[in-house]
């Protein structure tokens, strides 16, 4: 199984989740929550609790790495993030195709293939760079100290168009089209939205 670990830069610090990033978390989920629609952002602390006990009891499967997110301007954790389907490729592959899976990576066998999701942030930190450069230091571990050969970024293309250039959030799809990545199509009807009602009242 793979350990957690930090990585950080000047602005920011990726955490390795654990309990105590619960009460954190809910504050920074208090705000504005407009922006919450495509992924389970916890709403007050019980819910905060089961967030991180999901997450973590995912991350017991050996698949997925969960971090939460701290500015280190103010020391405030501003959300939360993760690397997940993490797989190591063998020969002969698994079978069947597309239903096997190879076996789950450790700090000796890293993982082949990755993709980085379930990230949310702070109304105080969207539209800031910092989700830029969270996702530079994830991609960079990656493919720097794992040698990964693949890392998926999957975005909705909901959060592209509807609202204008002055949306309350950091648009991920411009995020990602800003970096080096290259577009393998589009999977429709892949998530639902969250009803507009368990959307901050909106």
């Amino acid at each position: 199984m793979l350990s957690p670990f930090v990585l950080k830069s000047p602005r920011v610090r990726l955490e390795p989740l654990t309990p105590e990033h619960a009460g954190p978390l809910a504050e920074a989920a208090a705000a504005d929550r407009s922006a919450y629609q495509f992924t389970w952002v916890p709403d007050g602390p019980a819910d905060a609790g089961r967030y991180v006990a999901a997450a973590l009891a995912d991350q017991a499967g050996g698949r997925t790495l969960a971090w939460a997110v701290r500015r280190r301007a103010d020391d405030q954790v501003v959300g939360c993030t993760r690397v997940l389907d993490l797989e190591v490729f063998g020969w002969p592959p698994p079978w069947p195709p597309g239903v096997g899976r190879g076996p789950a990576p450790s700090d000796d066998q890293p993982p082949t293939v990755a993709e980085i999701g379930s990230t949310w942030y702070a109304a105080s930190a969207q539209r800031t760079g910092l989700n830029a450069e969270c996702k530079l230091l994830l991609l960079t571990h990656a493919f720097e100290t794992w040698g990964t050969l693949r890392v998926t970024l999957k975005t909705d293309a909901r959060n592209a168009g509807g609202g204008g250039d002055d949306r309350p959030w950091l648009t991920e799809v411009r995020v990602v089209a800003g970096t080096a990545a290259r577009s393998s199509g589009c999977c429709a009807g892949g998530t639902p939205e969250r009803p507009r009602a368990a959307r901050g009242g909106m």
